[in-house]
């Protein structure tokens, strides 16, 4: 059985497959049957070898390919990957066996396509493992479902928390659920050591390190000043630093998620200190974004915000570049 487990929920990704290798360890306790392979270095010899390989005193082999898509430039063995995987006898996402196809592999060999981030979708490989594989797409949580996921987490630890902290908590940490959970470990444990079972208003705040970035302010200041330029330059500048596509986009759209909400707080008349208490927002972020958010209308700044998630569907959905893509967006957004 082949599997394809990809999308930029780094954490659930990890998750998903130590379940599957613990699950193969309880077969073969020494792992002398599971072999895995890093994308950015592998060659067609290394992946043919790998899966051709019959089990050793066991019944199974388990190959584990990490981010071959995202990692490996050569498009030529990729390629000649994707040709290869369609000579096998597969099974469908619903294990109903294809039939009518020569298998080039051993049935005794399970496969697992590992993807920290969204591939091209327009790959030939790509392709063949969304059709042929059994996958499942780890999204990042959002809203009322990253909440309820912060909530349990905290609960599980004997902890509790209010909706308050809980949206406090899911800001400060921009939705990373790694660094959340090492937040949430941190909290717990501090409140217990308080004597407490309740997370208060000030732990966050206290306790919470501010991830902002300047970088992404530095982006949105030169849309802001219809510089198109500097924000070109600034966007090869996270591409140079290895940053998906996908996930600078989503940065971004969250920045403007956070203008909108302190641009109709200020039209309702509210300071600094009164829209960081109604929005939740750290002071900082606060101070450093009224500014720029004086530079457009609310009207504006939702159709902008619309633009971004627009393209980012595009990227995604594999239906443009995600540099003409990007290229078409910062120069709009910048007129």
């Amino acid at each position: 059985m082949i599997q394809f487990i990809y999308g930029e929920n780094m954490y659930l990704i990890k998750k998903d497959l130590a379940k599957i290798e613990q699950e193969f360890l309880k077969s073969d306790p020494s792992a002398i049957n599971m072999e895995k392979l890093e994308g950015e270095d592998i060659t067609l010899a290394k992946f043919t070898q790998a899966i051709s390989a019959m089990p050793f005193l066991a019944e199974k082999r388990l190959v584990v390919v990490r981010n071959l898509q995202l990692e490996n430039k050569d498009a030529e063995t990729k390629q000649k990957m994707a040709e290869l995987l369609q000579r096998f006898s597969l099974k469908s996402s619903n294990d109903k066996k294809i039939t009518n196809q020569k298998s080039a592999v051993n049935d005794s060999v399970d496969i697992v396509f590992i993807e920290m981030g969204v591939p091209d979708k327009r790959s030939k490989i790509f392709k063949f493992l969304l059709k042929e594989a059994k996958c499942t797409e780890r999204k990042n949580l959002e809203g009322k479902v990253l909440t309820n996921w912060i909530k349990d987490e905290f609960e599980s630890r004997g902890v509790n928390v209010s909706q308050t902290q809980l949206q406090a908590l899911a800001y400060e940490c921009s939705g990373d659920m790694l660094k959340t959970l090492n937040e949430i470990e941190k909290l717990s444990l501090y409140a217990k050591s308080q004597g407490r079972k309740t997370i208060e208003k000030d732990d966050i705040s206290k306790l919470v390190k501010v991830e902002f970035s300047p970088d992404i302010f530095k982006f949105t200041e030169a849309i802001a000043k219809k510089d198109s330029k500097q924000a070109l330059r600034l966007w090869f500048e996270f591409v140079q630093n290895n940053e998906s596509a996908h996930r600078i986009l989503s940065m971004i759209t969250y920045q403007f998620r956070t203008m909108i909400m302190i641009k109709e707080a200020i039209n309702q008349g509210l300071s600094a200190n009164q829209i960081s208490k109604e929005t939740r927002l750290h002071p900082f972020v606060v101070q450093k974004t009224m500014p720029l958010v004086q530079k457009y209308t609310i009207k504006k700044l939702v159709s902008m915000y619309d633009q971004l998630r627009r393209t980012e569907a595009v990227i995604k959905g594999g239906v443009m570049p995600s540099e003409l893509a990007t290229d078409i967006l910062i120069t709009s957004l910048s007129k």
